[in-house]
C-alpha cells in the first residue's frame, strides 16, 4: 500500500478528493438523527465525539503503509484552527439549518483555501485567471444549492409553525370581546409563571424548526395548557352565537405571547445555572450579548450563520501547517500529528470551560462539575461516533487530496461536499420537495461541477526538486 502511495500522480489525489466530498458531505447527517433532534446538544460535546473518533482512526494509517507514528507541533496549529471551527459550525447547523449553514461555510473555505494556495504558496496553475473564475464558479453554485435547500426548508417552517397555531396547544381563535380577557391572562401568566423561560418562547423568535422543537418543554407545556383552559372557560361562558359570525368576527390568537419586559433575561444566566446547557442556549447568549451591549438586533437563525461562517474564516485553514511539516511527517504520516493536535485542543477547551464555570459557581468544585454539559452517551454515542468516523475519513482524504493536488485546488475541492449533503436532503430527508427548488438546486450544482472540473483543468503538478550534486 505504502508502495501504491508514493507511485501515486495527481489522480490520487483526484480519488480521494471525491471520497473526502462523499464524507464531508455525510458527516452531518447524524446531527439531523432522531435521537440528536430531541436533545440540544452542546456543541463542544458534538466536536467531542468528533475528535474522539478522529484520534482513534488515526492509528488506521499504519495498516496504509506508514512504518511508524511521528508527531510534529504542527499539529497542534491544525488542531487549533479545527476545533474551534468545528465548534462553530455545530452551532450554525443546528440553529441555521444544515443547508444554508453548510453552503455558507463550504464557499468560505474553498475562498480561503485557494486564497493560501496560489496566492500565499504560489502553487502552479495553468491560468491564474482561469483558476480564479473556477473558484468562483464552485462559489456561486455552493450558495445557489444553499438557497434554494433553504427557501424550500423555509416554506416548510411556514407550514410547521402555521400547523402549530392551529393547533389547540398554540393557538385558539376568539371574538374580538373576548381578547382583552385573554391579553390579560397572558400577562398574569407571564408575570407570575413564566418570567425566565417564556420570555423567549414567543413567535417571533421561532427562527428554525429547532427553535419550535426547543418550546415544547415541560414548562412551555404547562403554560399553554394554562391558557388554553382559562381560554375555553372564558368563550364557554358567553352565550352561543351563529358560527358564521364567530368565523367572521376578528379574532386574536391567544399563543405563548407574553408581553415583553424591559428588564430582558439574559440567555447566558442558563449556562451558569445549568438551565439549558446546549447549542441553542450558547447561540441566544450571543445574540442576546450583541442586543444588549451593542444595540445589533440580531435572530437567533442568522447568529447561527455568523458562527458558521466566522468556524469557515478561520477553520479554512486546517490544513495550512501541513505545508510546514517535515518532510517525514507528511502525506498520511500528518493524520496522527493532526488526532494528537486536535485532542489536546479539545481538551483545552474543557479545561477552559471548567475555569469559567468554576469562577461563576465561587470556586465550588462540585457546582463547576455538574454545570458541564452532559454527554447524553446512550442516545448520542452512535450518531457522534458514525460523525466522528465520516468526518475522519473525509479528514484522512482531504490530507492526500492536499498532498498531491496542493491546498488550492485540493481542499477547496473537497468542499463540494454541499453536492452530497443536498442529495441526502433531496432523497432522504425530503427536505427539498417543490419542482422549482429541486431545479434551481441542480442548476446549482452542475454550474458547481462544472467550476470543479474548470479547477482540474487548470492544476499542473509542481516542479521537480533540483538536487546539487557537489
Amino acid at each position: 500500500m505504502r508502495e501504491v502511495l508514493e507511485e501515486c500522480s495527481s489522480s490520487c489525489g483526484f480519488v480521494a478528493a471525491f471520497i473526502s466530498c462523499l464524507c464531508f458531505g455525510s458527516f452531518c447527517v447524524p446531527m439531523k438523527s432522531e435521537a440528536a433532534r430531541k436533545l440540544d446538544v452542546d456543541p463542544l460535546v458534538f466536536q467531542t465525539y468528533k475528535t474522539f473518533m478522529c484520534f482513534i482512526s488515526s492509528f488506521v494509517v499504519l495498516l496504509l503503509g506508514v512504518e511508524k507514528l511521528t508527531f510534529t507541533p504542527w499539529g497542534i496549529v491544525s488542531g487549533l484552527f479545527w476545533v474551534p471551527g468545528g465548534v462553530a459550525h455545530v452551532c450554525g447547523v443546528r440553529t441555521a439549518g444544515l443547508a444554508i449553514s453548510q453552503g455558507t461555510s463550504s464557499s468560505i473555505i474553498v475562498l480561503v483555501a485557494f486564497s493560501w494556495g496560489i496566492f500565499v504558496f504560489e502553487e502552479r496553475v495553468k491560468s491564474v485567471a482561469g483558476a480564479c473564475f473556477a473558484v468562483c464558479m464552485m462559489i456561486v453554485g455552493i450558495v445557489g444549492m444553499s438557497y434554494f435547500s433553504s427557501h424550500d426548508d423555509e416554506s416548510n417552517l411556514e407550514k410547521k409553525v402555521d400547523f402549530k397555531r392551529k393547533s389547540p396547544e398554540f393557538k385558539i381563535s376568539i371574538p374580538a370581546a373576548v381578547s382583552r380577557a385573554m391579553d390579560a391572562v397572558s400577562s398574569w401568566t407571564a408575570q407570575s409563571a413564566c418570567s425566565d423561560e417564556a420570555a423567549e418562547l414567543t413567535t417571533d423568535s421561532f427562527d428554525s424548526t429547532h427553535d419550535l422543537e426547543l418550546c415544547k418543554g415541560a414548562k412551555a407545556k404547562q403554560i399553554v395548557r394554562q391558557l388554553s383552559s382559562r381560554a375555553l372557560s372564558v368563550v364557554s361562558s358567553d352565550d352561543d352565537k351563529d358560527d358564521a359570525t364567530d368565523a367572521d368576527a376578528d379574532s386574536s390568537p391567544a399563543a405563548l405571547q407574553p408581553s415583553r419586559s424591559h428588564d430582558e433575561i439574559d440567555p447566558s444566566k442558563r449556562l451558569r445555572l445549568q438551565k439549558g446547557n446546549g447549542t441553542y442556549a450558547i447561540v441566544s447568549a450571543a445574540a442576546y450579548y450583541l442586543r444588549k451591549h451593542c444595540n445589533i438586533h440580531i435572530s437567533i437563525r442568522q447568529m447561527g450563520l455568523v458562527f458558521s461562517a466566522a468556524g469557515a474564516v478561520w477553520g479554512g485553514s486546517i490544513l495550512v501547517p501541513l505545508h510546514f511539516a517535515g518532510r517525514t511527517t507528511k502525506g498520511l504520516s500528518y493524520v496522527f500529528s493532526f488526532a494528537v493536535g486536535a485532542t489536546l485542543v479539545n481538551l483545552a477547551l474543557w479545561a477552559l470551560r471548567y475555569n469559567y464555570l468554576l469562577k461563576q459557581h465561587k470556586h465550588s468544585h462540585l457546582a463547576a462539575y455538574h454545570s458541564l454539559p452532559a454527554f447524553h452517551f446512550k442516545a448520542m454515542a452512535l450518531p457522534g461516533a458514525l460523525s466522528g468516523l465520516l468526518y475522519s475519513v473525509g479528514n484522512i482524504c482531504s490530507i492526500l487530496s492536499v498532498t498531491y493536488l496542493g491546498e488550492g485546488v485540493g481542499y477547496s475541492m473537497t468542499q463540494s461536499a454541499m453536492l452530497v449533503s443536498g442529495l441526502w436532503g433531496i432523497f432522504w430527508f425530503k427536505e427539498i420537495t417543490s419542482l422549482h427548488s429541486i431545479r434551481g438546486w441542480m442548476a446549482s450544482a452542475s454550474l458547481a461541477i462544472a467550476g470543479i472540473l474548470l479547477l482540474s483543468y487548470n492544476h499542473m503538478p509542481p516542479l521537480p526538486k533540483v538536487v546539487l550534486k557537489h
